[in-house]
């Protein structure tokens, strides 16, 4: 299977996924989980200069703002969920983007060959010449489908549903540090989380660069539990997945 069929799988796959929440909410439409509110929130912590400079290492404006048009278009609507199906290729997105084409190409290059690639595509999967029909951004596909299964939970009443500060709260939080979405956190994870949020804006507010060794610190600290919730996470997603493909 290539890589077109690939994402556009696990397109419909996720669109499952939403579909699930929106039934433990009661049967409600994707757009009252995945509002325009609720996206924005998302969209803004992910072009966020915390996320984009120090969080994906953009250093560059142009890439940065690159990057927030792309994540603007992969959740420009509720079932979008991260993706992007392109119309005219490569040229094309470039088109819709209002940018040059071979610039666009090289950005997408290094965000794919990074170790946790911040994009996926079908470009190349079969020769040079294939037509780009598919983009997604991986880590902002969790992070939707998080906000939806998290907003089902408090919607349908459920016993330790995070509140909607909380979700909140880590969305800014954990989005610009790059790390998947806490699936299965309790509520005091979740309050001890909120806790150091609380803590860093003394730091937000002193400038980039105290922001930046503020986040390496962070990371150090916090990186034995973070570890654990992105195994939970993983663990979590794959029998999602699972689930999906036997019925």
């Amino acid at each position: 299977m290539d890589n077109q069929h690939d994402l556009e799988e696990l397109h419909s796959e996720t669109e499952t996924t939403l579909r699930y929440a929106c039934d433990l909410a009661g049967g409600c439409y994707p757009s009252q989980l995945l509002d325009v509110r609720a996206r924005k929130l998302v969209v803004r912590a992910f072009c966020s200069d915390l996320a984009t400079r120090s969080g994906f290492g953009m250093r560059q404006k142009t890439m940065r703002d690159r990057w927030s048009q792309l994540i603007q278009l992969t959740a420009a609507t509720p079932t979008a969920l991260g993706f992007f199906k392109v119309d005219g290729g490569l040229r094309g997105l470039a088109e819709t983007l209002n940018t040059d084409h071979t610039t666009l190409f090289r950005n997408l290059k290094t965000w794919v060959e990074r170790p946790y690639p911040l994009v996926r595509t079908d470009l190349g999967s079969r020769s040079d010449r294939q037509p780009l029909r598919w983009i997604q951004i991986p880590l902002l596909t969790e992070w939707l489908i998080w906000t939806a299964e998290q907003r089902a939970r408090l919607e349908s009443g459920q016993p330790g549903a995070l509140y909607e500060t909380t979700i909140v709260g880590l969305t800014e939080y954990m989005i610009p540090m790059g790390i998947t979405p806490p699936c299965d956190i309790t509520s005091e994870e979740a309050s001890g989380l909120v806790d150091v949020i609380e803590a860093s804006k003394e730091w937000v507010s002193r400038g980039p660069e105290t922001l930046e060794a503020r986040i390496r610190r962070l990371r150090e600290e916090r990186r034995d539990t973070f570890r654990k919730i992105r195994r939970k996470g993983y663990e979590q997603r794959e029998e999602r997945r699972r689930l999906a493909a036997a019925i």
